[in-house]
């Protein structure tokens, strides 16, 4: 019995080797396959950019921030601007973009206090502070 690699050709009872695969046939589904591949990644590259669900540059500091976006239509939009700690809003067109309104930042104070992260242990605890304040309550009415 002669021995060639399963995938290339299969043997049939009578003895005869035929081939499992045409090479042409593999061909063309190794090909469809990475042509899907590409048109999935692709197609999820738009989608991340038109959603804007790309991350945002880190640690570098940009002269002009765009703070909202609301969209009026096909081609227009109204875009609140930080620029040199003024607020600008803008009107923005496919022919124009108009200054609507501008106003200083609003400058946010940080928070004095750090809130505890919700973590399982720190609502446990809660909790259990919680059930043995209302015991002594209890054991104080008896």
């Amino acid at each position: 019995m002669k021995t060639t690699p399963f995938i290339s050709q299969t043997e049939q009872p009578s003895g005869q080797a035929i081939p499992a695969l045409s090479n042409s046939h593999s061909l063309m589904q190794i090909s469809g396959a990475l042509g899907g591949i590409i048109l999935l990644i692709l197609a999820g590259s738009w989608l991340v950019k038109k959603l804007g669900l790309a991350p945002k540059q880190l640690g570098k500091s940009q002269l002009l921030k765009v703070k909202s976006s609301c969209s009026l239509g096909n081609k227009e939009r109204v875009v609140v601007v930080e620029m040199n700690n003024e607020w600008l809003v803008l009107g923005v067109t496919a022919q124009s973009v108009n200054l609507l309104h501008q106003c200083p930042a609003v400058n946010k104070k940080p928070l004095t206090s750090v809130p505890e992260p919700l973590t399982f242990q720190s609502v446990f605890k809660k909790k259990q502070d919680t059930v043995e304040q209302v015991a002594s309550k209890i054991t104080n009415y008896q």
